[in-house]
């Protein structure tokens, strides 16, 4: 972290900003926000804050910037962010032994962008609960588990919904495909750190289905590793 915080802030230091990125949409909505200077605002509220928590959505993802700009289009609502951070080995996906459970969800909940916010994972260690946030069980793997979610009384709309749980392509798309109901109309649902061939998978799977024809790309580039988004917004 001590590494990337250098490397971030000597880019900065250059003049470079962030680094590179680019939106492949046909949302106009998304294509015009990324320059506004809400967005710009936005994104720089997201950084702090993600910082602050010990999130590495955006020291090691740049993930504030297209946040910064698409929160800004977000209809009111909730947010269900999967994926919540277990620092357990034996979790495919963990954030190893530095990362901090729930810091981006904090973050989020202190964002003023949503009305609450929802998790879940399959750590039920980390399942706690707090002032705005609300955590439940969940297991990508099992299509029970993710109806059983879907079924849970939220009792508010949800208007964005965030896989950053188990990163591989046949878990996104289930989880897709039980939860993107849940959504609220002109909501959005984003699949976080997609890369190689279990990114080509799940842009393949939804560039098939008539349903998610509303679907925008992230490319994060110019990394040793890839991040990308594939983000889709509900009719």
């Amino acid at each position: 972290m001590w590494v990337r915080t250098r490397v971030y802030d000597f880019r900065l230091g250059l003049g470079w900003g962030a680094l590179e990125s680019v939106w492949i949409t046909r949302n106009q909505a998304i294509t015009r926000s990324a320059n506004t200077e809400a967005s710009q605002l936005g994104a720089e509220t997201m950084k702090k804050l993600f910082d602050g928590f010990g999130s590495d959505k955006s020291l090691a993802h740049d993930y504030h910037i297209p946040y910064g700009q698409l929160f800004g289009l977000v209809p009111l609502g909730a947010i269900l962010e999967i994926g919540i951070g277990s620092v357990n080995p034996e979790y495919p996906g963990n954030m190893g032994s530095r990362g901090h459970p729930g810091a981006s969800q904090a973050a989020l909940r202190d964002s003023g962008f949503f009305t609450h916010v929802f998790g879940a994972d399959i750590d039920r260690s980390i399942l706690t609960n707090s002032p705005g946030i609300t955590n439940f069980f969940v297991d990508q793997t099992d299509a029970g588990s993710l109806t059983n979610l879907r079924n849970e009384p939220f009792g508010t709309e949800i208007s964005l919904i965030i896989d950053d749980g188990l990163h591989q392509a046949e878990a996104n798309l289930r989880t897709l495909e039980h939860l993107f109901p849940l959504l609220r109309s002109r909501g959005y649902y984003v699949i976080e750190d997609l890369s190689g061939e279990e990114f080509h998978k799940v842009l393949s799977a939804v560039g098939r289905e008539r349903k998610y024809h509303n679907f925008s790309i992230w490319l994060n580039r110019g990394r040793f590793v890839e991040c990308h988004l594939v983000v889709i917004q509900k009719d």
